[in-house]
């Protein structure tokens, strides 16, 4: 059972490219090293249940790769 919109995905690829900006900037925020080693963790682990969510969800779909002859013949 998918309760997934059309916009979901397109969420989903905005939460992870904020997850990544997030990322690229910690270093340039002045924390400690143990708080930068803790927000890169769970932002590995955001990205990684993000990720892995995705692709469960496209498992499940009928979506079929089709070559340029089978949609144009």
């Amino acid at each position: 059972m998918h309760l997934e919109t059309k916009e979901t995905p397109m969420l989903k690829q905005w939460i992870t490219a904020l997850i990544g900006l997030a990322v690229l900037s910690v270093p340039f925020m002045g924390m400690s090293q143990e708080v930068m080693m803790w927000t890169l963790i769970v932002s590995g682990i955001l990205i990684t249940g993000l990720s892995l969510l995705t692709a469960y969800e496209m498992t499940g779909t009928e979506t079929e790769v089709r070559t340029y002859r089978e949609i144009h013949v």
